[in-house]
């Protein structure tokens, strides 16, 4: 429901409800939390807070993205791109480290933000097929934002 106000209706008090229920109710994971401060303070034009979610997120997780927040990272990333942040998001992915640790993920957001798929092109065999992937779900998950 989360998704569906915020990134869907555009209801952002309706998701920062449900959010904040959600979190009573269920075990959310901490890193899941961090993301979606992270999108919050972006609806919210704070780049400053969300800067900060973004570092602890990519702080917690370690050399890889854990598969069980992988779809909550790439909305994420998807989000900040759509609200004009995805620049800033290269930038300090750059500055923590995660380019190169989460590569796939950092390619696909450089080849929404640089033009289109045709951008991965240039990147290694090994990281562009998954890269692909992860490009082309952000960009569905955009066009029905």
């Amino acid at each position: 429901l989360i998704y569906l106000y915020r990134d869907k209706i555009g209801n952002i008090d309706n998701a920062k409800e449900t959010y904040k229920n959600r979190l009573i109710l269920l075990d959310v994971p901490e890193l899941v939390k961090k993301l979606h401060s992270a999108t919050f303070a972006l609806y919210d034009e704070n780049w400053g807070f969300s800067s900060e979610y973004w570092k602890q997120a990519i702080a917690m997780s370690n050399d890889a993205i854990p598969d069980v927040a992988a779809n909550d990272w790439f909305r994420s990333v998807a989000i900040a791109h759509k609200l004009g942040y995805g620049e800033k998001l290269l930038t300090l992915w750059q500055q923590e480290g995660a380019d190169q640790r989460f590569r796939p993920v950092f390619e696909a957001l450089k080849a929404l933000e640089y033009g289109g798929s045709d951008y991965l092109l240039n990147v290694a065999e090994e990281i562009r097929e998954p890269a692909l992937e992860i490009y082309e779900y952000m960009k569905r998950y955009q066009q029905t934002t």
